[in-house]
């Protein structure tokens, strides 16, 4: 492929995954990564939307163990990251991370939240999920939201 190409191939996977009809609205329960569609059994990228905006893209191995894993706080990071930003003034706030969870209380109040604010939009992508990935983070500006990764080494 050249430049072009890949840049057009990226530009393509980005309409999709942007279209409003493919966002769903965020639910934190086993069922709602159950019935996800057996497409979603397989590689791919994601992007969560806050107020109708990109607040955070990820890609996986597995689409569906990845949006299980949004359900834990040990497990994702949009999820420590989203808890810091809305509840760093909370009286039981302390910093989480892969091996702390927030305070229960504050678990709770982020469950609720997120679902309120959040949507999701999936695509299996089986080639460029890095790329994809790289090149929405990029556009949209998400390292100053919740991403927090860097790029990848050339």
């Amino acid at each position: 492929m050249t430049g072009v190409e890949i840049q057009e191939y990226l530009e393509g996977l980005e309409v999709i995954l942007f279209d409003k009809k493919n966002r769903t609205p965020l639910c934190l329960n086993r069922e709602w990564v159950n019935n996800l569609k057996d497409g979603f059994n397989g590689p791919g990228v994601y992007v969560f939307f806050e107020e109708g905006q990109p607040c955070y893209v990820g890609e996986t191995g597995n689409i569906r163990k990845r949006m299980n894993d949004i359900r834990n706080t040990l497990n994702h990071s949009l999820r420590r990251n989203f808890g810091h930003k809305h509840f760093s003034d909370h009286p039981d706030f302390h910093k989480s991370s892969s091996k702390r969870k927030f305070h229960k209380s504050i678990e709770k109040l982020l469950d609720e939240l997120m679902i309120k604010n959040l949507q999701v939009s999936l695509l299996r992508v089986d080639l460029g999920r890095k790329e994809l990935e790289e090149y929405i983070c990029d556009k949209y500006q998400l390292l100053e939201k919740y991403n927090i990764r860097s790029k990848r080494k050339q």
